[in-house]
């Protein structure tokens, strides 16, 4: 039987950077947008882009991040207090699967636009995306990610 396992990609390949996430919800009410700046590390590989960052909560719990980047789909992988899932595709809905305080919860992410921009010592991802649960809108969102090397 073939081993389809993923090897973890190899720490000593990855680049340090720093990372600015803006996010924008928008449901019922408008929102503020959330930002996180952190550092992180940048790895790419056959066109396959790979970010990877750890957050803190409130409580001091971690979490820590795997996003991967190929043309047109988006992965987001969160791995902590629990699992995560989240994936999106321009023109595509895709399953995701979400885990909060008050246990997992199965959404759909309906992708409008996903633009990447390669700038010499930085990159840029910018996410337009709806989150759907049980066929209903649940919010709009905006998603920007600047990256530059350390």
């Amino acid at each position: 039987m073939k081993n389809t396992e993923r090897k973890p990609v190899d720490k000593s390949l990855r680049t340090p950077v720093r990372l600015k996430i803006t996010g924008l919800q928008t449901g019922e009410e408008k929102t503020d947008p959330v930002v996180l700046i952190v550092r992180g590390e940048y790895y790419c590989k056959k066109d396959v882009h790979y970010i990877f960052y750890t957050e803190y909560g409130e409580g001091g719990e971690e979490t820590r991040n795997r996003l991967t980047f190929r043309q047109g789909q988006v992965e987001l992988r969160k791995q902590g207090a629990g699992r995560s899932l989240l994936a999106f595709e321009t023109g595509r809905k895709r399953d995701c699967h979400y885990h909060t305080v008050v246990g997992p919860m199965r959404l759909v992410s309906d992708t409008r636009r996903i633009h990447w921009e390669e700038e010499t010592g930085r990159r840029r991802l910018h996410m337009e995306y709806s989150l759907l649960m049980n066929d209903q809108l649940m919010s709009d969102n905006e998603l920007v990610l600047e990256m530059t090397f350390q």
